[in-house]
């Protein structure tokens, strides 16, 4: 059954795009400020109603900042089409500012990564995530046992279409000037019809270890749930944090045990 499961994730291969430049310096606050003003500026417009206040630039010259805008930051759309503005600070290599703005661009997630090198802010990196569903979660936190911060991406989409899904756990970590992922694993899928005749779904849970001596590092444990045309089965291992290897390394399962089916409440 374990190597029926490892074979099986390797059907369902990511689509992660990364992007790298250095463009004019903004601040996290300060871009997602102007990308949103940037946006709710063309939303007021119209070819009915232009914007001619002398405050106000026309709806051509509106679309044409959005289309250069989003050009810059490595968007691949204009900034007009992205919802969902949002802002955050942290030190991603412990020593730094640094920070990113969030959005939600059709159905990608972006990140754009800015930092500021002393003088200046000056974006790093977008990362762009498949997110259809609108359901990836972001957050940032030291998971590596010092002082930098990661990204933690939750329930990024990989796959979806008629009887399939795949929503992976993404750790990214900034190393040699660019983010990488230290950690990519399925957190939930399924794979029904047409693809299959017997119905099959996994689920995993992960939860942070802190490191508690030496000899102990940083590690996720995961609880991994699968099930195979009704028959449930539950394991169980670590990924723990290599300094050496500068990402997350699997263990073996280390435990394994069927589960009963959940028996369904009739409704009266």
């Amino acid at each position: 059954m374990i190597q029926w499961t490892l074979l099986w994730l390797l059907l369902l291969p990511g689509s992660i795009v990364f992007s790298q430049a250095l463009v004019p310096s903004y601040a996290p606050e300060d871009l997602s400020k102007q990308l949103i003003k940037l946006a709710h500026s063309i939303e007021s417009c119209s070819s009915v109603s232009p914007c001619n206040s002398p405050q106000d630039e026309t709806l051509g010259r509106l679309i044409l900042q959005a289309e250069d805008l989003g050009k810059e930051l490595g968007i691949g759309m204009p900034v007009s089409h992205c919802l969902k503005i949002a802002s955050a600070h942290t030190l991603f290599d412990g020593i730094h500012e640094s920070g990113y703005v969030r959005m939600q661009c059709g159905e990608d997630l972006i990140l754009v990564i800015v930092t500021n090198s002393g003088s200046h802010w000056e974006r790093l990196q977008t990362l762009t995530i498949r997110n259809k569903h609108w359901s990836a979660h972001v957050l940032v936190k030291s998971v590596t046992g010092d002082n930098s911060q990661q990204i933690l991406v939750h329930m990024a989409q990989y796959q979806s279409g008629t009887g399939i899904n795949q929503q992976n756990f993404l750790v990214y970590k900034l190393k040699d000037g660019k983010f990488i992922d230290i950690l990519n694993l399925v957190e939930v899928a399924y794979l029904n019809e047409p693809w299959t005749q017997h119905s099959v779904s996994q689920k995993s849970v992960f939860v942070f270890q802190k490191p508690t001596a030496s000899d102990n590092p940083p590690a996720f444990n995961e609880t991994q749930t699968l099930e195979l045309s009704g028959i449930i089965v539950e394991l169980k291992r670590k990924h723990d944090w290599s300094e050496q290897e500068q990402k997350f390394v699997a263990t073996q399962w280390y435990s394994g045990r069927r589960l009963a089916p959940q028996k369904k409440v009739k409704k009266n």
